[in-house]
């Protein structure tokens, strides 16, 4: 071997020896992500848009959302009752003002940051939360996703609501009694969210700042033993004004150590909020403009959302939604197709083969899809042979559909695994003696569907795509 060959592959050989271990190895081989945290960004953890709109939700929204996830909370004896049974007296609350000294958000004068707030008497906290949110202009997802970050009441019996929202409560510190009580938490989060944007101090959009993390781990004597670790630490450069205030409300951050299965390290309350948003309304840092005609403001917006990051809906080859049009026979069938695709279960087809449509012929699109369903027992056609496939389905006969579904697919079915209401509370055009009654009833009282104004249900007009994809996201989400 000449001279200069050995060199070159003695270099290669020392490079190989003296190169830095690869992140979190195991054993032989390199840990891997965990799976549930796909998408999280400590960067972007929620978008200012859905941080600061008060519109998302209005009472009876946040009241159905308090009554379906906390369906299985029941008082402690002696206790208070369940957030979603909570009936308060309040006091009125005038006007908050401060001098904006953010320059990112204008000149050195006078802004509001919240708007006066009236008394009331037996006010439920759907109320509260849906005033409040509205006054302080900032979204009641966050005021929902932080009750349970820092408390878990929504879905759990409190001992009490002192420090509901985790406000004034210093790590390792007593909480400040002045803010203790759910209206004094709950206000003082909304107000506090929307101050940080105005201080000077306070961490804003573009800062980077570095969170030192503990290690936790027992020594050699059998004791625990928590001090701060580089591998649990963490700098962040904040992309948006949501982001930065809530690590300023919460200053954690959730290493990469932990994240790779590192079992020193723990996850804090960046990830907690993230992960709590993405569970009950949607991954609140996912890219929004997927579909060119759904924004921000429409209705459902989150839950078509939901849909496209959970690949059950893909839209238009020309990007768009298409939420106000009503939902097809063939398109129902496909989401479901789609959800049953994560299903653990193997259930005993209704059909050993399925049934043969008129109008579905080979090449048909979704063609795959409705053998499944009409095989599954889910859909029927009609006598003159066919399946209509682009039809309206009706809001009726897609109570039909769904009930069949989660019988055979029930871990996909979680959302409708919950009685919320009880079974005299129905629509005043729908008896006992109408068509779908049973399916209707079924899918009221699991708070998948929900009513007009005017107490009825309408069980023969069509389903749009938009609430298609409400109905899918409560079907297939809950506790």
């Amino acid at each position: 071997m000449g001279r200069a060959r050995y060199l070159m592959v003695l270099g290669l050989v020392l490079g190989a020896l003296l190169a830095p271990t690869p992140f979190f190895v195991e054993g032989a081989q390199a840990a891997q992500r965990r799976p549930e945290s796909d998408g999280f960004e400590r960067e972007l953890i929620i978008h200012d848009e859905l941080m600061y709109q008060p519109g998302w939700m209005d009472e009876q929204q946040i009241q159905a959302f308090l009554d379906r996830w906390g369906a299985k909370c029941k008082p402690k004896p002696g206790g208070p009752p369940c957030l979603k049974d909570v009936l308060l007296d309040t006091e009125p609350i005038g006007k908050q003002t401060m001098t904006n000294r953010n320059p990112q958000y204008g000149p050195v004068e006078e802004v509001t940051v919240c708007e006066a707030m009236k008394g009331g008497k037996q006010e439920p906290a759907a109320r509260l939360i849906a005033r409040m949110s509205k006054a302080c202009n900032v979204s009641p997802q966050f005021l929902l996703v932080t009750i349970q970050k820092e408390s878990s009441l929504i879905q759990q019996p409190p001992r009490s609501y002192d420090s509901a929202l985790g406000y004034g409560c210093p790590d390792g510190k007593p909480c400040d009694s002045t803010k203790a009580g759910l209206f004094k938490q709950l206000y003082s989060a909304a107000k506090q969210i929307r101050r940080y944007r105005h201080i000077s101090w306070t961490y804003h959009a573009g800062d980077t700042r570095h969170f030192e993390g503990k290690r936790t781990y027992t020594n050699d004597a059998g004791i625990t033993v928590a001090e701060y670790a580089d591998k649990c630490s963490e700098s962040v450069t904040f992309a948006n004004q949501a982001t930065a205030s809530l690590y300023q409300y919460t200053p954690h951050v959730t290493s990469d150590a932990w994240l790779y299965k590192d079992k020193e390290c723990s996850k804090h309350g960046d990830y907690s909020f993230w992960e709590l948003h993405k569970r009950y309304f949607m991954r609140p840092n996912l890219d929004t403009n997927v579909f060119s005609d759904v924004q921000f403001s429409d209705a459902f917006s989150t839950d078509i959302w939901w849909m496209r990051d959970n690949q059950l809906t893909s839209g238009w080859n020309d990007g768009t939604y298409r939420r106000l049009e009503p939902v097809q026979r063939d398109a129902v069938v496909a989401f479901l197709y789609r959800l049953h695709k994560k299903s653990g279960k193997t259930p005993r087809p209704a059909h050993s083969k399925p049934l043969r449509f008129a109008d579905v012929p080979a090449g048909s699109q979704f063609r795959e899809e409705i053998n499944w369903a009409s095989r599954m027992g889910l859909v029927n056609g009609w006598d003159d042979g066919t399946f209509r496939p682009q039809s309206p389905v009706e809001r009726g006969a897609l109570t039909a559909i769904l009930k069949r579904y989660c019988g055979k697919y029930s871990d996909t079915c979680k959302g409708a695994a919950l009685i919320q209401k009880p079974a005299d509370a129905f629509f005043v055009d729908v008896s006992s003696g109408s068509q779908f009654y049973q399916e209707i009833k079924w899918a009221k009282q699991r708070g998948l569907i929900t009513g007009w104004p005017d107490g009825s249900f309408r069980p023969v007009n069509s389903v749009n795509r938009d609430a298609m994809a409400a109905i899918i996201h409560r079907l297939s989400v809950g506790p």
